[in-house]
């Protein structure tokens, strides 16, 4: 893996974007009714914000258990958890993973394995990779989340910061216009 290595200054913002964007994610469900966190969108059929934020959470949780000889591997979820239907769950699981990913910025560089699903069938294969991309990758995947978020809470009536869910590039690209 020679050349992927960076310094920890270089990989700090990585650990802050991660860290800013679970913090957007708590202040957003902070403010919903139980009832809006819980309830399943007609608009993302059979999806609920609790999902989402579970969907999310467990990727971030990946990355900061997966630090040792396992692999990182996200496609092993469960689902049905206290964190999809109870906000107070979900805060603390997000309080929880601000501090330990908090903490990681001289782990960035540090070498990780990640086990993918690449088909419906099961079928695995193990890539070599970083702390610090996996981190990259779960703060992108977890904005694309935070959009699906949006338009849920909007359907049940609750209001969104403008830029939740909107991606870096695209917010950066609408600032440069």
């Amino acid at each position: 893996m020679k050349g992927w290595k960076m310094n920890c200054k270089e990989t700090e913002p990585v650990v802050q974007a991660a860290v800013a964007t679970l913090k957007q994610c708590r202040d957003l469900i902070a403010e919903l009714s139980d009832e809006v966190y819980a309830s399943t969108s007609s608009r993302i059929t059979g999806s609920s914000i609790g999902q989402h934020v579970r969907h999310n959470l467990d990727h971030y949780a990946a990355i900061a258990d997966g630090q040792g000889s396992e692999p990182i591997a996200y496609d092993h979820r469960d689902r049905g958890v206290d964190v999809e239907h109870d906000r107070s769950a979900a805060i603390a699981k997000i309080d929880d993973l601000v501090d330990r990913i908090g903490a990681m910025g001289d782990r960035c560089n540090s070498e990780a394995t990640i086990r993918v699903m690449v088909s419906g069938d099961g079928l695995e294969t193990d890539l070599h990779t970083t702390i610090g991309r996996e981190l990259a990758f779960a703060t992108h995947h977890a904005i694309h989340h935070h959009a699906m978020i949006k338009s849920i809470a909007e359907e049940f009536g609750a209001c969104c910061p403008e830029c939740f869910g909107r991606a870096p590039s695209t917010i950066n690209f609408e600032q440069h216009a």
